[in-house]
């Protein structure tokens, strides 16, 4: 399963994101499940359980000034 953050970019297994709930920046640890969740591990340690229509790209991101 493609997976595509909510401002269209593809990304899988291993690609740096942008959290919209825990506004937390994470790698993709797991790959998506039969329902398109998967594995977040954020940049502080923690875990998150998500799917592709809860994170978008850091280019976004940033954009959007959440992340410098």
């Amino acid at each position: 399963m493609q997976l595509f953050t909510a401002d269209g970019e593809p990304v899988e297994v291993g690609s740096l994101v942008f959290n919209y709930y825990d506004r937390a920046v994470g790698v993709i640890a797991t790959a998506p499940d039969e329902a398109g969740w998967f594995d977040l591990r954020q940049n502080d340690g923690t875990k998150a359980y998500l799917n592709e229509e809860r994170i978008c790209s850091i280019a976004h991101a940033r954009k959007m000034g959440w992340v410098k």
